[in-house]
């Protein structure tokens, strides 16, 4: 076996690693400065297209390869592209901040408008309105009181439901929810009804008081053939009127 041709072998192949290995270490520092230090002719060519700016270089190669590009390169260059969506992304900021203002406009009117609807702000009933519909519930449950003396019990009935009826619309009102403006109507339609049936009711029972007053006077009489019993009546239907107003 011939070991001086093996070392002569081993060393040859020792020293070509060697020069792989550098050339190796070479391309990759070349590599790193090829990153780092950009080509002119790239980097003129990328300020071109992005900002318009810069000049296409080398010319000759422009100039006899690529001449129509080198005249229109300028033209699709991406600033004015840039600039038009920054202008209307500046219009859209303006107008979702319209937007924003005009919803926190209606979310204020909201709030205030929840708060006026609510129960406890029954401003309208505090303010003379509850104290007037409450005199005019008041006078037409005494005048029931007084119509159960007079009148039959379906009667006192009827004119008692009127009363519950006029009684749980005003609960119902002050329940529920609606605006002072609504709360206000609905009252005055309350109030206005409850008076009409006052008049009513007071009608009927002067009319019942004459009618029984008229016949305790024909009790206590004989009665005559001449005697007008409707004209006695409206008599004193008449005097109890008078005496009603005077009291």
């Amino acid at each position: 076996m011939n070991y001086n041709s093996i070392n002569k072998l081993c060393i040859w192949l020792s020293r070509a690693a060697v020069v792989i290995f550098l050339l190796s270490v070479t391309s990759i520092v070349s590599a790193v400065e090829d990153t780092y230090n950009h080509d002119e002719s790239f980097m003129q060519q990328f300020l071109v297209s992005e900002t318009g700016a810069g000049h296409l270089t080398p010319n000759l190669y422009y100039k006899t390869l690529h001449r129509s590009y080198q005249k229109q390169a300028y033209t699709y260059s991406k600033a004015p592209a840039r600039l038009l969506y920054m202008y209307d992304l500046k219009k859209e900021i303006e107008y979702s901040d319209t937007i924003d203002s005009v919803f926190k406009r209606r979310a204020k009117l909201a709030a205030i408008d929840m708060a006026e609807r609510d129960p406890l702000a029954d401003f309208v009933w505090y303010q003379g309105v509850g104290n007037n519909i409450s005199a005019a519930l008041g006078v037409m449950k005494s005048n029931i009181q007084r119509l159960s003396s007079y009148g039959t019990e379906s009667e006192f009935t009827e004119w008692q439901n009127q009363y519950n009826l006029l009684q749980g619309s005003v609960n119902c009102i002050r329940q529920a929810y609606l605006p002072n403006s609504e709360r206000q109507r609905e009252y005055t339609r309350i109030f206005a009804k409850a008076q009409q049936l006052n008049s009513d009711l007071a009608a009927r029972i002067d009319f019942l008081y004459a009618y029984r007053k008229m016949r305790e006077a024909e009790a206590k009489s004989r009665p005559a053939e001449h005697i007008d019993h409707a004209v006695i009546a409206a008599r004193v239907l008449l005097k109890w009127q008078d005496r009603w107003k005077k009291n």
